[in-house]
């Protein structure tokens, strides 16, 4: 019985004390630089892919990452047509540079607020050997807009505009 009760009891008592919640804040504060090698697994979409990181060696863990300082049109829940047609477009420039099997570095990953991904900046390497960050190569190429944490753009006001 006592074996049962102990996790109950100190869940209690770190939550009551406030530790765990400060803990967690934390951890969730925390920026691991990398590097680390990772292989894609999936372009989710033009800001997020699934790889299979390797943390060290005999340890790969799969995760979500959500590409860093970029902003991109929502492919999955877009608030215009126009949005989800300019997504199509980043989704389908990200799977030209990057395919499944394909090798990634991942840097300064960090929790991110949604669904369970990380976010980190993503290296990838271009047909002609060269390292680039993902997000500031969707901006420069304009399927992104930089994005760090503030207000994210609204994709549907480029139609409006355009429709002057």
């Amino acid at each position: 019985m006592k074996s049962k009760l102990m996790p109950v009891l100190l869940a209690a008592v770190l939550a009551g004390s406030g530790l765990s919640g400060a803990m967690s804040r934390e951890r969730h504060k925390k920026i691991y630089p990398g590097a680390y090698r990772a292989v894609v697994v999936k372009v989710t979409d033009s800001d997020t892919i699934k790889a299979v990181v390797d943390a060290w060696p005999g340890l790969q863990v799969p995760a979500a990452i959500r590409v860093y300082g970029v902003d991109t049109p929502e492919k999955f829940r877009p608030h215009c047509p126009y949005e989800k047609k300019l997504a199509k477009k980043a989704t389908a420039f990200v799977e030209g540079l990057i395919k499944p099997g394909d090798h990634i570095v991942v840097r300064d990953v960090q929790y991110g607020k949604y669904a369970g991904r990380v976010v980190a900046k993503v290296d990838i390497t271009t047909a002609g050997g060269d390292a680039v960050e993902l997000g500031a190569l969707l901006v420069a190429r304009g399927y992104g807009r930089p994005y760090f944490g503030k207000t994210k753009s609204d994709w549907c006001a480029d139609e409006r505009e355009e429709g002057k």
